[in-house]
Order: structure tokens, then sequence, then C-alpha cells
């Protein structure tokens, strides 16, 4: 009997033993059931629900939601022509950031408002997509591929061309590109910060013609 009960009391000091091991590593490691134990996750960045991205090597800063509820991403967009060139079909689109309802310029003038930076822009047409909303008929869109900058990186997603005026934020990135590249934190806004260097983004061969600007006054 005393062996059995002896056999019994080493074989609960073992397990309470291994049982303390056990929490003192998990200790040493902060407890950690972080990211980088998660399969694939190393190489995305975390970033806000809001961040900026330029387009191309044009310098054109314009706000971008990030959208996990999405699938697709789109791009605010007007005056959209389709065209022929090299006998491929192309698009051409003018892409302006939100004017502002008034600033002050460097020499203390106040102006009625801050004229948008506008961009005409061509692409090549990589399909047309058929994007229905919720009160409306179903119309079809062209997607285009663009080179952007997002946290100092370079990528060239898919974006539909739609006219987002009524939306707060003229871009939309979906899960279709943000599942290689992001993990989105809903509770941050503009958390990365690089920006291209200028002519970085030659490689992607995108047109652009900025629009022309006022002259600015002087005292």
């Amino acid at each position: 009997m005393r062996r059995v009960m002896t056999s019994f009391q080493h074989f609960i000091t073992a397990t309470v033993s291994a049982i303390i091991l056990s929490l003192a590593a998990v200790v040493a490691h902060g407890g950690e059931t972080s990211s980088s134990h998660i399969p694939g996750i190393q190489e995305k960045r975390i970033m806000g629900w809001v961040e900026y991205i330029y387009i191309g090597d044009s310098q054109t800063k314009l706000k971008a939601k990030l959208d996990t509820g999405a699938k697709t991403s789109s791009i605010h967009a007007r005056n959209i022509e389709h065209f022929q060139k090299n006998g491929q079909p192309w698009v051409r689109f003018d892409l302006s950031r939100k004017s502002r309802k008034a600033y002050i310029d460097k020499y203390g003038h106040a102006h009625p408002h801050k004229p948008a930076i506008s961009l005409t822009l061509e692409r090549p047409l990589v399909r047309t997509t058929k994007i229905k909303s919720h009160k409306s008929q179903s119309m079809l869109r062209p997607v285009i591929t663009l080179p952007v900058y997002l946290g100092g990186r370079q990528y060239e997603p898919e974006f539909t061309l739609t006219d987002r005026h009524k939306f707060i934020y003229p871009v939309l990135l979906g899960r279709r590109f943000l599942k290689n590249v992001a993990v989105v934190d809903a509770s941050k806004t503009f958390i990365t910060h690089d920006t291209p260097s200028r002519g970085a983004a030659k490689s992607g061969k995108i047109a652009t013609t900025k629009s022309p600007q006022p002259e600015k006054q002087r005292p």
C-alpha cells in the first residue's frame, strides 16, 4: 500500500512540475501567441484602416480606406474614355483629390478653396466587371492595374474605376489585395509614413499629366 501511495505521490509531483515548467516557459516568452507564430504573417505589415497611398511616380498622395469587408479595390475616376493603343484596349481617366473648403497660402492670403490636384492617367484595360449597388441597376466598370506606393513599398493592384465623389475616401483597398500585404488595425489610422523616392515607380509605365496649377500670389 505504501509503495502505491509513493508511486502516486511521485506521479503527482512530476505532473505539477511539468505544469510549472510549461507556465514558466510561457511567461519567459511574454505569454505570447503572437503574430510571429502564425504562418505567413511575418511578411505582412500592420496598417491602420486609413492610410496614404502614392500614385506611381507622380508624388500624388491620396487617402485610402483599407476595407476587409470589400472584396475588390476601387479608385475615384471621372471622364473615363476607352481607346485603342497599339491594337490593345486602353482607358483614359481623370483622378483628382478633393479640394478643401478654404485655405491660407504661405503669404498669409486667404482663398475660398484650394485647387485639387488632378491627374489624367492612361492604363491598359484588364477587363470589365459588373458592379451592382443597393439602389441602382448593375453597371459595367473598367478594371485596370495601377502602380502605387503604400508604406514605402510598391504594389500594382487591380482597381475598378468608379465615381467615388460621394464617399469620404477616393481609394478603397479590398481584401483581394490586402490578404497578402497587410494586417489591418481597426483602432488606428496613418501609421505607415514611408514615402517613395521621386521616379522610383517609372518601371510601372504609368502615363500621367498633371493639371496646371494657378500662379502663386506675391505680397
